[in-house]
């Protein structure tokens, strides 16, 4: 696999709120790779470009439906790669 395939693939931030329990990352790990850099806050990388979760609404349902989560309680921004932490520390996301 590329450098460049892994970089610049579909992510997804995500923020709970602080009265929404912590995602269970384990139940979701077939969704790709999660990172939980601070609490409440996930960055979710897609393992392939054919994942049909490329497609924001697509993941967003999938999502909330296996978290169980509204949009009230759980903030999904997406983009693409790369989503470093230094790039997060320079955005008002952290």
């Amino acid at each position: 696999m590329k450098l460049t395939n892994i970089l610049y693939r579909r992510q997804y931030k995500i923020q709970l709120t602080a009265s929404t329990p912590n995602l269970d990352l384990k139940a979701l790990g077939t969704m790709g790779i999660w990172i939980n850099p601070v609490d409440k806050h996930y960055l979710l990388t897609l393992k392939s470009g054919d994942d049909p979760n490329m497609d924001s609404v697509i993941f967003e349902k999938n999502f909330r439906e296996k978290t169980g989560l509204t949009s009230d309680e759980a903030k999904i921004e997406g983009r693409y790669g790369p989503f470093t932490l230094q790039n997060a520390v320079d955005k008002p996301w952290f």
